[in-house]
């Protein structure tokens, strides 16, 4: 009996199962007899060439072969949701040509303007727009944006580059340097001197586009120019006044001979020199300068004030910039004043015998001079100030310099004594003067001798007029033990 009951339950469950399965084969077949028949050409026969078409949004063209079935597959839909979209009455009844309303959704739009393509190039569309997406963050071309500065003195300079995207290579002038997610680079080179280098710079992002700039960076040669320290008296610690007494001259607007540059400047600045260094009170000073060194001045100067401040204890000191010309007989000297003639210089210049012969007079302790000055017959430009000039050569005999005279002298009898616009002053006078603010102390024991200023001018003064593709070279004449700057 049992057995007769399991029996009859197995014949149950066996045509329960036939039936299931009739059920499914009917529905699938009903499917396909609704949504199954792929749409023909007007002439009837089947075609795969796609129909070109701009489709909306939300909306598929119908192209010949298409099923209802398949479109919905194609674009992730349920046939009878498509039927009801489009209020089908007869869904095998398509045509090419027909616009079904898909929906609104993004992806569905792109799937329906590449599913020709992909069924052409044997692509699916999923596929398809799986490499659209990648694609289209970036389909338009690469945009590159490249900056640099300008080569610093040593050439070096930056080129900043942007691609605005993420990037796959970058090189420039073909050398790659590598791709960049955030597509930014800062890359340093080194600019060809004296040239025009260009650079070439060629990006490419991951999507396969592409852009291309040059770029051009000009490099020029630097001009070799020193720096130099202004005159600073401030510098010095100012000494205690003593007796000492100076005449400062200072001539550089001549009316018949070249200007001698910068000579008025080097006398008013050697003044607090003076004060400051030498311990000199200003009123012991006798400033001139240009129309006030006219010759009646000078020799009234040295005839008349100087006697009134001299005792036999007191120290004379002489500075002079200016044009000075050599005598005929090339055994003295001419200081020239501001209205001195070339021909008639034996009549409006000063010989320096007649200074000399003043300052004897006066019977100083001693007498220091100073004289930025060439007597090789040419002017601080290099002018000729007297076509028939011989060189004097200086001498210690004494006729000319008594023994308790110092004299130094910004060159050789032979030489020009120059001036530089970047100083501002005489080569000479300006290297004393940095002298004297303590450059010359060479032992650092406070005290500024005859013998260290003199080797000092020698080293810088040479040094400078060989930049100016010149010699120069001081001369002085005295005790090189004297102490010139005290503490």
């Amino acid at each position: 009996m049992a057995m007769q009951v399991i029996k009859m339950q197995k014949t149950s469950i066996k045509h329960v199962t036939r039936i299931v399965i009739l059920k499914l084969i009917l529905l699938q077949a009903m499917a396909c007899s609704v949504v199954g028949i792929p749409v023909r050409a007007a002439d009837g026969k089947s075609s795969n060439v796609a129909l070109k078409h701009e489709d909306e949004p939300g909306f598929y063209t119908v192209k010949t072969g298409d099923t209802l079935l398949r479109i919905a597959l194609d674009f992730g839909l349920d046939w009878r949701e498509l039927i009801r979209l489009n209020n089908l009455n007869n869904p095998n009844e398509l045509y090419v040509g027909q616009r079904l309303k898909i929906g609104i959704n993004d992806e569905a739009s792109r799937l329906s303007n590449t599913q020709g393509t992909a069924k052409n190039e044997g692509t699916s569309a999923q596929e398809v727009s799986i490499r659209e997406r990648k694609q289209s963050p970036n389909s338009q071309a690469l945009e590159l944006r490249v900056t640099n500065t300008f080569p610093d003195s040593l050439g070096e300079f930056q080129i900043d580059i942007q691609t605005m995207t993420d990037t796959a290579s970058l090189q420039i002038d073909g050398i790659e340097q590598g791709g960049r997610q955030d597509g930014r680079y800062t890359i340093k080179r080194v600019a060809r001197v004296g040239q025009a280098s260009s650079y070439e710079i060629v990006a490419r992002d991951v999507y396969g586009n592409a852009a291309k700039k040059t770029i051009t960076v000009n490099r020029t040669t630097v001009e070799s120019k020193n720096k130099f320290a202004a005159l600073d008296p401030s510098l010095i610690k100012r000494k205690s006044e003593r007796d000492a007494v100076a005449v400062i001259i200072g001539i550089a607007d001549y009316k018949n001979l070249p200007k001698a540059d910068f000579s008025n400047d080097d006398a008013r600045v050697f003044y607090d020199y003076a004060t400051r260094a030498l311990g000199i009170k200003p009123e012991n000073i006798k400033l001139l300068i240009d129309s006030d060194a006219e010759q009646v001045e000078i020799l009234r100067t040295f005839r008349n004030w100087l006697p009134s401040k001299v005792r036999p204890t007191t120290d004379v000191y002489v500075f002079y910039s200016g044009h000075g010309l050599p005598t005929a007989d090339g055994q003295s000297i001419y200081l020239i004043p501001p209205r001195a003639a070339k021909d008639l210089i034996e009549d409006t210049a000063i010989p320096f015998s007649k200074i000399n012969a003043a300052l004897q007079s006066a019977k100083p302790k001693s007498v220091t001079m100073i004289l930025d000055a060439c007597y090789s017959g040419q002017s601080r430009s290099g002018e000729t100030l007297a076509a028939s000039a011989r060189p004097v050569t200086l001498k210690t005999e004494s006729r000319l310099f008594p023994e308790n005279f110092i004299v130094m002298t910004a060159s050789q009898s032979d030489q020009i004594s120059s001036s530089n616009p970047d100083l501002k002053h005489g080569i000479f006078s300006y290297y004393l003067m940095k002298g004297i603010e303590g450059n010359a102390d060479t032992n650092s024991d406070g005290n500024i001798t005859l013998g260290e200023i003199h080797a000092y001018l020698i080293e810088n003064v040479g040094r400078h007029a060989g930049m100016m593709s010149l010699k120069q070279e001081p001369q002085l004449l005295g005790d090189v033990n004297r102490i010139l700057v005290g503490r």
